[in-house]
């Protein structure tokens, strides 16, 4: 009762948002599959280029789809980030549920594979990552956001310091870095990771929720970041294309804008939040079906799935139905596959979750024990 009280009591907006992101990753997860290709796998007919110039309208959507999950996951970050700088405290019980669910979903699935599959058919080397998916960053999204939010009580408490002279300078130099510079250049540079760039958006996001707050709630601002967000961020892949078919250079470079630190993205995941932000209205399924996303997240990118399911879905309608239709065969997969991983998460959250969360628990109490037993073994004074 009280989950669904929860559920109820939640803004929507917001929840809906980061139902159209997990989407969007599913449908260029979807993509991924279908332009590399797989040395697990025997087979790689299924695979086409979508890195080059092309006049075919469909394979140039698809690419321009294809470097759009950094959108999905900017618009989760940044919807996380505007409710972490609310808070002063980590709920450590948390990080241990999030390590403990990811593993118990990955063995799962590791399981019903070998009985699927057959144990013969699993390389060993996927069968070490599947037993341990955090450490092997199975899902890169993950193993960043857990890192994230055991450090951003003590990112809080810096800002909380700064005035908003030296929180405009800290965001300012931060994107610069993180952000512009490593968005055109080649090659990552100032040791860039996705951490850091979570950081620098945090900071930026942390002086927009503090000192933009009447710019925030414009609708009119917030439509012009939108346009330029979208508009940079397709453009920059139809002018790239265009590029190469005119002049034959640069070639090959249309996936070249797939990358997490581009301003474009981040333009539109911040707008789409604000609209989301002044939404006023309440659904318990859409709330109900946002608290599933990052078990979706790590099902239907669990991988086991990406490496053998996925490319046999291609490989099946690339042999039966052909390629005329492309466009319309990944996003119907991209939908089947959402909503098949969603009732997947849906029976897991209702029939597992709540043991898997009594595990955690239990783990946690042994981990702290065994830590306060340290640190009294190194005389470390109480609070």
């Amino acid at each position: 009762m009280g989950r669904v009280d929860s559920y109820t009591k939640r803004e929507s907006g917001v929840e809906l948002l980061k139902i159209g992101a997990i989407f969007i990753i599913v449908l260029e997860h979807v993509l991924q599959t279908l332009c590399h290709q797989n040395t697990f796998i025997p087979y790689h007919d299924y695979a086409i280029d979508l890195s080059h110039a092309t006049s075919n309208i469909q394979l140039l959507v698809l690419s321009m789809l294809r470097i759009s999950g950094s959108l999905g996951n900017m618009i989760f970050f940044i919807c996380s980030a505007w409710f972490l700088l609310e808070k002063k405290n980590k709920n450590t019980k948390k990080i241990f549920f999030m390590l403990t669910e990811i593993w118990f979903v990955s063995v799962s699935i590791l399981l019903v594979s070998w009985l699927i599959m057959g144990g013969e058919n699993i390389a060993n080397s996927l069968v070490f990552k599947s037993f341990f998916p955090t450490i092997c960053n199975n899902n890169w999204y993950m193993t960043c956001y857990i890192i994230f939010y055991a450090i951003h009580p003590a990112l809080n408490k810096l800002i909380a310091g700064m005035n908003q002279r030296n929180l405009l300078k800290s965001a300012v130099v931060l994107c610069g870095m993180y952000v512009l510079i490593n968005y055109v250049k080649h090659g990552p540079t100032f040791f860039y990771t996705n951490l850091m760039l979570w950081v620098a958006v945090y900071f930026m996001i942390a002086y927009m929720k503090f000192y933009l707050k009447d710019m925030s709630s414009s609708k009119k601002i917030n439509l012009i970041l939108l346009f330029v967000g979208i508009f940079g961020h397709f453009g920059l892949v139809a002018l790239t294309n265009f590029m190469e078919l005119r002049f034959g250079f640069p070639s090959g470079q249309l996936l070249y804008w797939d990358k997490n630190c581009s301003p474009f993205v981040i333009l539109i995941a911040v707008s789409l939040l604000n609209f989301a932000r002044g939404a006023r209205w309440r659904s318990l399924m859409v709330n109900r079906i946002s608290s599933l996303t990052l078990l979706i997240y790590i099902v239907h990118e669990n991988i086991i799935i990406r490496t053998y399911a996925r490319p046999l879905m291609w490989e099946w309608i690339y042999q039966n139905l052909g390629y005329q239709y492309i466009l319309l065969w990944a996003v119907l997969c991209a939908v089947g596959i959402f909503v098949l991983t969603t009732l997947l998460s849906l029976l897991w959250q209702i029939f597992v979750q709540s043991h898997v969360r009594k595990i955690s628990d239990k783990f946690y109490l042994l981990v702290r024990h065994l830590y306060n037993a340290l640190e009294a073994r190194m005389n470390v004074p109480s609070k």
